[in-house]
C-alpha cells in the first residue's frame, strides 16, 4: 500500500507545507531503512541473475581478464610513445593506466595523444573498448535467455502433455498424463 514509502518521504515534504519546527519528524527517516525489505519482491529475479553469474563465472572472469590485459598493454604502449611528447600528460604508467581505463569506457579525458601513432592506437582502442566493455553484458544476457528457457522446459516437463494424431481425420488430440489414452490402429467400424 506504499505506506512505508509515504512515511519515509514525509519528513522532506512536511516542512514545505507546515511552517513550524518539525525536526522531531526526522526520526521517520529511519523508515527508509525498512524499504530494504521490499527487495524481497524481486528475489526471484535476483536469484535468477545470481544463478546466471555462477554458471557463467568462467566466461565473465575470462572477459574481465582480457579487458585488464588489453588496458595494461595499451597503457604501456601509449606511455612509451607519448611520454616523450607530453611528459605532463602521461607522467608515469599509473596515470597512463587511468587514461586507458577512461578511454576504454569512452569517457572524455583531459589528456589526448598528440603523436600520430598514439592517435591511431587511441582510436582503435576506443572502438575496441566499446565492444569489450559490452562483452560481459552479452554473456549475462545470453545466460539469462538460456536459464529462462531451461525454466520453461522444466515447467513443460512438469505439465507433460502428450499429443496424438487421430488416425481417421488427422486432427491433433491432446491428452494429459492422468488421462487414459486410447490409440486406434485401425478405423473404428460403426
Amino acid at each position: 500500500m506504499a505506506v512505508l514509502d509515504l512515511l519515509a518521504i514525509a519528513p522532506f515534504y512536511l516542512p514545505l507545507i507546515l511552517h513550524f519546527d518539525l525536526r522531531f519528524l526526522r526520526v521517520l527517516r529511519l523508515f527508509r531503512l525498512l524499504r530494504v525489505f521490499k527487495l524481497n519482491r524481486y528475489s526471484d529475479s535476483l536469484n535468477l541473475i545470481g544463478r546466471v553469474i555462477r554458471k557463467e563465472k568462467s566466461k565473465l572472469l575470462m572477459s574481465v581478464f582480457l579487458i585488464a590485459v588489453l588496458i595494461m598493454l595499451v597503457a604501456a604502449v601509449i606511455y612509451f610513445f607519448e611520454n616523450a611528447a607530453q611528459p605532463d600528460g602521461f607522467p608515469n604508467l599509473i596515470e597512463t593506466l587511468l587514461w586507458a581505463v577512461t578511454t576504454m569506457a569512452t569517457i572524455d579525458t583531459d589528456v589526448h595523444p598528440i603523436t600520430g601513432l598514439g592517435r591511431v592506437l587511441t582510436s582503435l582502442f576506443a572502438i575496441l573498448g566499446v565492444g569489450l566493455v559490452a562483452l560481459p553484458s552479452g554473456i549475462i544476457c545470453s545466460g539469462l535467455i538460456n536459464e529462462i528457457g531451461e525454466e520453461e522446459h522444466r515447467a513443460a516437463e512438469e505439465k507433460r502433455e502428450e499429443v496424438v494424431i487421430c488416425p481417421h481425420c488427422g486432427e491433433l488430440i491432446k491428452f494429459c498424463d492422468n488421462t487414459a489414452i486410447l490409440r486406434a490402429t485401425e478405423p473404428v467400424k460403426a
